[in-house]
């Protein structure tokens, strides 16, 4: 029988693996590069009056709400909501119909 691991060892070691792979990013310049120009593009597409569609699949449509939210709400300090959608949360249009079809006709029409 094997023996059972400590709770807390469970939750350091999780811990600790998400401090090696934070690590990891920040020592890959292309990575940081990619993430910072994908910042500047959202920021100059807001400031023209675009807005920011979020899309995923299973936890990452999670992910794309939460996204969505932070836009729309107020994010590390009090300002203006951005317009962002999560377009995973009209599963109606996602799941129905043809595959690729629902998905290109709401961004369509949600864009300005």
């Amino acid at each position: 029988m094997k023996a059972s691991v400590p709770a807390g060892d469970l939750v350091a070691g999780a811990i600790r693996e998400t401090i090696v792979i934070k690590q990891k990013l920040l020592e890959d310049a292309k990575f940081l590069k990619t993430v910072s120009r994908a910042g500047l593009e959202i920021a100059a597409a807001l400031k023209r009056g675009r807005k920011v569609l979020f899309f995923g699949n299973g936890g990452s449509a999670a992910d794309a709400q939460h996204l969505a939210a932070e836009l729309v709400g107020r994010f590390e300090r009090e300002r203006p909501g951005l317009p962002a959608i999560a377009l995973t949360t009209n599963t109606s249009t996602v799941t129905g119909g043809a595959q690729a079809l629902p998905l290109v006709l709401s961004c369509t029409a949600h864009h300005d």
